[in-house]
């Protein structure tokens, strides 16, 4: 009986995932701010309004180790954001964008776009100005077919005005 028991667990864990074996990515990242209180009723001088935003990127793999994998392709943005809110958006639409899994391999635990090839560290300061958007502190586990979303909700501060934000990232993992 026990044997029987952990050969159905050892079929029903998932394989660490292997970035070796990824030939693209598609990732969509959607995050929606909701500006409370006073923020909504000050909507209509400042222009900084609730809003939501949508980030898409998708090309082949170009790089990748045991735990990571950066692809090449476009980061296009659709919404209705005041540029305050706005991440970096690429003036061309090019960018890279490197998926870093956990490290027993079993998640993606972090997604950063980014300009240049050989910058793909997470940067905390200047992030727009650095050129880069990124979603961290995940834990992405796709399913077989390779679709996964992370989806998650903050509430915090915004130049002194109270926001509520929720962010998804759906990643496609082309094999």
């Amino acid at each position: 009986m026990l044997a029987g028991l952990l050969l159905v667990g050892a079929a029903l864990a998932q394989a660490p995932l292997d970035p070796s074996s990824w030939r693209s990515v598609d990732v969509t990242y959607t995050v929606a701010f909701d500006l409370q209180g006073a923020a909504d009723s000050v909507c209509k001088f400042t222009g900084i309004c609730d809003c939501t935003m949508k980030l898409h990127g998708a090309g082949p793999v170009v790089a990748s180790t045991a735990t990571s994998a950066t692809f090449e392709g476009v980061l296009t943005y659709e919404g209705t954001c005041h540029d305050n809110l706005k991440f970096w958006i690429p003036a061309d639409g090019k960018a890279f964008h490197t998926l870093r899994l956990s490290d027993d391999r079993a998640a993606i635990v972090e997604w950063v776009a980014h300009a240049d090839k050989a910058n793909s560290v997470r940067v905390t300061s200047d992030i727009k100005a650095k050129q880069q958007v990124w979603l961290a502190e995940m834990r992405l586990v796709p399913d077989p077919s390779g679709k996964g979303t992370h989806s998650e909700k903050e509430t915090g501060d915004a130049g002194g005005l109270p926001i509520a934000t929720e962010h998804a990232l759906t990643v496609v993992l082309g094999r």
